[in-house]
Formats: C-alpha cells, structure tokens, sequence
C-alpha cells in the first residue's frame, strides 16, 4: 500500500507538538523542527510499515499514566486514563484515522449522523482483554477496509500485548 511523503508529513504536522511523549520521552515537536533532517527516514520507516512488515514490539510499547480529574481523589473514576505512544506509532495510526475518514461518509447515511465529528469504539478496559478481536478484523474487512491495513492495525497479534 503506498503512502505519499506528503501523506505522512501532514499526519505529523497536524498532531500537537507537546502532547504527552511516549515511553521514548520524544516529542512530536522533535519531528517536526527537525523535518528537513529526518523526514526522509521517517518516510522510509512509514512505508516499510505499509509494505507489509510488522512493527517492532518497542515500538508499541505505551505507558498507563492517572491523570487527576479532582484535587483529592478517593475513587480511580476520579483520574482519567491516559496511553502516550511513541511519535512513530501515533504517524502510522494518524495516517490510517485520515484514510477512515475518506471511507466513512460513504459508509454511513446522512441520517446516521448525530455529530460532524470523528468515530470512536469505547471499549470498558475490564472488558478490553475478553474482546472477540475476531469480530473487530471481520467487521472492519466486511466494511471495505483493506486486509493490508487491517494487518498494519492488528501487528499480526491480537494478544493482551498489542
């Protein structure tokens, strides 16, 4: 599956330069302010992405952080959860959300649409590991989505560690 060079540059670009790092401390702002040094490889590495080859685990690799949502918690509903990943994970993430939002207004009638804004599955994380990953991969290839991309979502692994 080919992915342009301007594809992945404006993935990168439009995510916010001092969101949370992920567990390799690097900001998107990095990546950004130095572009014209790193563009290339990052490119290279997207693309190696998308040719079929698997992520290296490392890079998947995320933190849990408690995020306080009142002064004195008593109670975990009072922290929100948060997962930052690496910069790399988040491009190739951004670049599928961008090609979803290609497919999905021609997958969902205009009078489904409650909200102008993106979709999202919100999964209970007490339930997130007996999930049927199964169902997840056929709905998405029943939909039009590409087993490629499917592949490059899932890692190959649809484990507790992915």
């Amino acid at each position: 599956m080919d992915v342009s060079y301007e594809e992945i540059r404006s993935a990168l670009f439009s995510m916010g330069p001092l969101k949370a790092p992920g567990p390799d401390e690097v900001h998107t702002l990095f990546y950004q302010s130095q572009w014209s040094t790193v563009g290339l490889d990052v490119c290279s590495w997207v693309r190696t992405v998308f040719s079929g080859s698997f992520l290296d685990h490392s890079i998947n690799k995320r933190l849990l952080v408690l995020i306080l949502k009142t002064r004195s918690p008593k109670l975990l509903s009072q922290y929100r959860l948060i997962s930052p990943c690496n910069v790399l994970y988040k491009i190739v993430t951004k670049v599928i959300a961008n090609r979803f939002k290609l497919v999905f207004p021609f997958l969902i009638a205009q009078n489904q649409k409650g909200k102008k804004s993106w979709v999202a599955i919100k999964v209970d994380i007490k339930k997130a590991y007996r999930i049927r990953w199964d169902f997840i991969v056929d709905t998405l290839l029943d939909v039009g989505i590409l087993s490629s991309l499917s592949n490059i979502m899932w890692n190959g692994n649809t484990t507790e560690e992915f």
